[in-house]
């Protein structure tokens, strides 16, 4: 009977643990990810941008109104965001050998009084999306969980698109 009482637990933590793993890395919008946000409240995105080896950081704001801030946000409402199960560690630093085609870039977007899931409000730069040459996190109120979204590799691609047609139409080359 003990020994049947042992591969019962076995098979709850196993189960348990599957549930867990499912439902933490389950794919969700950007306002699920982050509860209390509205992608329609955001009022400026912040962002800044490098391509290449050489190429300078360039930083720029688009503002609610403005085409890319339109085509961003619109980006950002149709991606469908997984936490990685390596969240759950200590990140720590990163590092990348740079090749001429790669790209990086970081969005902070500003919200006025947003209800807080801690039940506070909060307002200012709430969410940070950080394309970090492929490796996105995103943060949100203390708290950072390393993402992939469904056609990476086309979705970041687009977000830099907007933000360089974007800088270009401010006069920037």
């Amino acid at each position: 009977m003990g020994k049947k009482i042992i591969c019962a637990l076995a098979a709850f933590a196993v189960l348990a643990g599957l549930c867990f793993v499912l439902g933490y890395t389950r794919p969700m919008t950007l306002e699920q990810l982050c509860p209390g946000i509205r992608l329609e409240d955001c009022r400026a995105i912040q962002a800044s941008f490098r391509r290449g080896q050489t190429g300078e950081e360039i930083t720029l704001t688009l503002q609610n109104g403005d085409t890319a801030f339109a085509q961003v946000t619109e980006l950002m409402e149709k991606a469908s965001f997984r936490r990685s199960l390596l969240s759950l560690f200590p990140l720590g630093g990163k590092s990348h050998a740079l090749q001429p085609e790669d790209f990086k870039w970081l969005l902070l977007l500003e919200f006025g009084d947003t209800q807080l899931p801690d039940g506070t409000q909060g307002s200012g730069m709430l969410i940070e999306l950080n394309d970090f040459y492929g490796t996105l996190e995103v943060s949100y109120v203390g708290e950072t969980w390393r993402c992939s979204v469904s056609n990476q590799e086309e979705w970041r691609s687009a977000v830099m698109e907007c933000l360089e047609t974007a800088n270009k139409k401010e006069g920037n080359a």
